[in-house]
């Protein structure tokens, strides 16, 4: 699997509006009230989806700069 770096920044774009979208469908949470969060089935989603877009934009942008 490879990718450009314009294919890398479209992803990394996607996974951003990914992240904030899910953020903002939990109320724009801070961390304290994030942890507070009700366990319910529609904030499980959003929060699984808010931090595994995260976890791949570490991901992609550790890959180029060089990081690991």
């Amino acid at each position: 699997f490879t990718l450009n770096r314009a294919e890398i920044e479209w992803l990394l774009q996607v996974l951003n509006d990914v992240r904030v979208g899910s953020w903002l469908a939990l109320g724009s949470p801070d961390l304290e009230r994030k942890k507070q969060l009700a366990p319910d089935a529609q904030s499980r989603m959003h929060l699984q989806r808010m931090e595994l877009a995260g976890m791949f934009e570490m991901f992609f942008l550790n890959a180029i700069s060089g990081a690991a």
